[in-house]
């Protein structure tokens, strides 16, 4: 589950402004800059928890977005349950 705590009097900035682990709001979505093994970053949709679809390149991409501060929480289920 992904719970928003607040985006309320955020503005947007640009992505290329976001560090590795910030999560914000892009076209709807909430994500993630993440990093590869590689050390290239790319933006993460935690809904799907893949890269997302469409080219970027969130070390100098203008593209505004709005950072949020989110809590994210899972539960590992049991095989068989």
């Amino acid at each position: 589950m992904i719970k928003i705590n607040s985006n309320k009097g955020r503005h947007h900035v640009p992505l290329a402004t976001l560090n590795v682990g910030d999560t914000f709001l892009f076209e709807g979505k909430v994500c993630m800059l993440a990093i590869n093994r590689g050390g290239t970053s790319f933006v993460l949709d935690l809904s799907t928890g893949k890269d997302c679809l469409f080219p970027i390149n969130p070390a100098n991409d203008p593209q505004p977005v709005i950072p949020i501060d989110c809590e994210l929480s899972y539960q590992i289920r049991q095989k068989g349950a």
